[in-house]
């Protein structure tokens, strides 16, 4: 019989953020992440700072953990944003034009969506051509947070007439 999973409320932040890493590493979609949500659970300056200095690190699974974490930091407020966005979007935005890895780029264009973004949208809307599909899939479901359905639409077709001429 395996020891009982360790209470995440109980745990010091860095071996919180340890434990994270190995369920993004580990990268199984049907697997709870009981670490990862404990830490998004817990917003604080001090987990965005960790979470923000994690995007800038060679490691994509450490860019990975920080972009899940800076994704569903803190509970959505009644205007649909999260704690930290006014500081999120704008270097999530940054990283999108630099993020080499279509893994990680993935994330970055789903953190903006839950952001609620709309600005980001000229940034993301091309990335609905990316060779990727897990970039593509990204971009089409991010783009339903960042504006209504009918302006999605709108968007979308408009991009692909663009795209086609």
């Amino acid at each position: 019989m395996s020891a009982p999973l360790p209470d995440p409320d109980q745990m010091p932040l860095e071996l919180l953020l340890r434990r994270a890493r190995r369920e993004v590493e580990e990268d199984d979609p049907e697997a709870p992440v009981p670490f990862l949500v404990a830490v998004q659970q817990w917003p604080t300056r001090e987990v965005f700072a960790y979470a923000t200095a994690f995007m800038h690190e060679d490691d994509p699974i450490k860019r990975v953990l920080g972009l899940r974490t800076l994704r569903e930091i803190g509970a959505e407020q009644d205007d649909g944003r999260r704690p930290f966005t006014a500081e999120t979007v704008p270097l999530l935005r940054a990283r999108l034009r630099d993020e080499p890895d279509a893994g990680v780029l993935g994330w970055i264009v789903s953190a903006l969506g839950y952001h609620r973004a709309g600005e980001a949208l000229p940034e993301v809307l091309p990335l609905a051509g990316h060779p990727d599909d897990e970039v593509r899939m990204a971009v089409a479901w991010a783009i339903t947070g960042m504006t209504d359905e009918f302006r999605a639409e709108r968007l979308v077709t408009r991009w692909q007439d663009q795209a086609s001429h």
